[in-house]
């Protein structure tokens, strides 16, 4: 918004209203410049918050898929575990222990 440029005049007795009128147009220019740049500086920053919560959020992603892999490769080591523990074990576990793995029926 470019400011308003008032020549000078003379009103006679309507002046000091003008003045007082051309004052509060100018006091409202001022204004909606501030509020102008306000709203500039208010969309940087979100701008900049929005990038920071995108990087926050893909991090977040590429961790999870850490911890399902790590998760996948503890019931990987588990289970092989519980087949070495039947393997090497000399008491036959039954379905109650926690190491018993349910027979493959192809084998019987």
């Amino acid at each position: 918004m470019s400011n308003l440029a008032f020549p000078p005049r003379s009103l006679g007795t309507g002046d000091p209203w003008a003045r007082a009128t051309e004052d509060y147009i100018k006091h409202l220019q001022r204004r909606v410049q501030q509020l102008e740049q306000r709203v500039t500086n208010d969309g940087r920053s979100l701008s900049g918050l929005s990038e920071s919560v995108s990087e926050q959020f893909v991090e977040l992603q590429q961790q999870q898929q850490v911890i399902v892999r790590v998760l996948e490769t503890l019931v990987d080591t588990q289970t092989q575990l519980n087949l070495i523990n039947q393997i090497t074990s000399d008491d036959e576990l039954t379905e109650d222990d926690p190491g018993y793995l349910t027979p493959d029926p192809d084998t019987d």
